[in-house]
């Protein structure tokens, strides 16, 4: 995992914690300071390597595996 994974990783996590629901794609591009389609990649990636798991079709539909 890159460093820039990492940090989308965390703020999926603190996002979790504080509101008790995932972050969608655009909240995670605020906090990260990128656009959405990059932390798209990141986000993938993040699937890929099973830290994450992506429910297709809901809005708020990111779960962590770690």
């Amino acid at each position: 995992m890159t460093p820039n994974h990492y940090k989308v990783l965390e703020i999926i996590k603190v996002y979790q914690s504080v509101n008790s629901y995932s972050p969608t794609l655009e909240e995670i591009a605020k906090e990260y300071g990128s656009s959405k389609q990059n932390i798209s990649k990141m986000v993938q990636a993040l699937q890929e390597g099973g830290h994450i798991q992506i429910k297709r079709g809901k809005h708020r539909g990111i779960g962590l595996l770690v």
